[in-house]
């Protein structure tokens, strides 16, 4: 629950004011000293002005602290502002009396409107508050030439002439872009070149989260180029010479030359081959990795989570079958870093492909023929594409794998 303040401000001329703040002191001052610096073109308060002027005299108190209600705390604001008077010029500050401010009703809200609505007709009175509130003369520039077009005094009228929208004027006067179509606004009439954007040097290089999360042999040498320790991983390295794990990974990274005096070197371990089996329902994927479960770990993608499976994956000693049907790019985009990944494609006719389907009693759905046509999209990323059989043969000639054919 919010605990409100009471506050008073004294100056040197014995004048007062009374305000209220859920915040602590010090925030409100601060908030205070902030607004009382505003350009003079700004409206300010009476107190703003005041603090603007007797800055370095002023006397910041509390007069009663937690109040738990917001109701009791503007009740006894406006006893406070009643009892020292600081609503009155002479005795101080305070705009109101208190309480939230002053509430206009409907009709003096209707006043207030229509009188804003026939000061604005006047071309000449939207001038004069366009200069009090800092407008200024700009030029349109050429980009093409760099000479200057004409000079506007108001960006609507610049917006009308060029045909543009008066925001990406102002955007380009406050240099978020640098023009509008062929032409730039400008206060200054000299045209600047058009910033060129800084080339990242660590483009290219491994992260420091991909460096670390291996399990890497890291070698460290001497300036001299000696090979002084030799550690399974950063962490075991960085822990026995009681250095910075990041300091060795922005080394392996080549973001540093040395760190320490020391040269860190990696060495990579071999990643797990895996063979991502892919194809449309009833094309025979799993028929495939069946043949070889024998020979090969098989991962399969209806019985194992995923979190699981990427473990087994990772850990495997010897080459792997998973045969994910949907997902497979972004499995390969954040996997490719811890394993060599293998794209197989079981490609087919769509109506042999949903004849097989419906021999196995699974459903045909809508979804069918879009996994069967991505499947021919990615075989372009495949390094090897074909029907069941084939793939199951290519298997077998790169795996050496010698396994009695069985039907599907």
């Amino acid at each position: 629950m919010a605990k409100y303040l009471i506050y008073k401000i004294t100056f040197p001329n014995t004048k007062v004011y009374v305000g209220l703040t859920s915040k602590e002191l010090e925030v409100r001052k601060k908030q205070h000293l902030r607004s009382a610096d505003q350009p003079k073109s700004h409206s300010k308060l009476p107190v703003h002005k005041a603090i603007s002027k007797h800055k370095d005299s002023i006397t910041w108190e509390i007069i009663e602290d937690n109040i738990t209600s917001r109701k009791k705390a503007l009740k006894k604001e406006i006893s406070y502002i009643k009892a020292l008077n600081s609503s009155n010029r002479k005795f101080g500050y305070n705009a109101t009396k208190g309480g939230g401010g002053v509430r206009m009703n409907q009709q003096t809200k209707q006043k207030l409107k229509s009188s804003l609505k026939t000061y604005f007709i006047n071309p000449l009175s939207r001038e004069k508050v366009s200069v009090a509130h800092g407008g200024k003369p700009f030029y349109a520039i050429s980009v093409a030439s760099g000479l200057v077009l004409a000079e506007h005094n108001t960006q609507a009228e610049a917006a009308k002439v060029y045909n543009v929208l008066q925001a990406a004027i102002s955007s380009c006067l406050r240099g978020k872009i640098h023009c509008v179509g062929d032409i730039a606004f400008r206060f200054n009439p000299i045209l600047e070149p058009k910033p060129r954007k800084k080339s990242n040097p660590n483009r290219g290089l491994l992260s420091t989260r991909q460096m670390t999360r291996w399990s890497r042999q890291i070698e460290v040498y001497d300036l001299n180029g000696n090979l002084l320790h030799t550690f399974n991983n950063v962490k075991t390295c960085a822990q026995i010479l009681n250095i910075e794990a990041f300091g060795i990974s922005r080394v392996l990274c080549g973001q540093r030359k040395k760190y320490k005096n020391m040269i860190f070197k990696a060495q990579d371990p071999a990643q797990p081959i895996v063979y991502l089996v892919c194809g449309a329902s009833g094309s025979g994927k799993s028929w495939v990795c069946n043949q070889l479960a024998q020979h090969m770990q098989y991962v399969n993608y209806d019985q194992t989570p995923k979190k699981i499976a990427r473990e087994a994956l990772k850990k495997a000693t010897k080459p792997s079958l998973y045969d994910p049907p949907v997902g497979i790019s972004t499995f390969i985009k954040y996997n490719k870093d811890d394993l060599d990944i293998k794209l197989l494609i079981i490609l087919g006719d769509f109506i042999t492909v949903k004849d097989q389907l419906v021999k196995r009693g699974g459903k045909v759905t809508t979804g069918l023929y879009r996994r069967w046509k991505r499947m021919n999209v990615l075989k372009k990323r495949a390094i090897f594409s074909g029907s069941s059989s084939e793939v199951l043969n290519y298997l077998k000639q790169t795996c050496k794998i010698t396994i009695k054919s069985e039907t599907k």
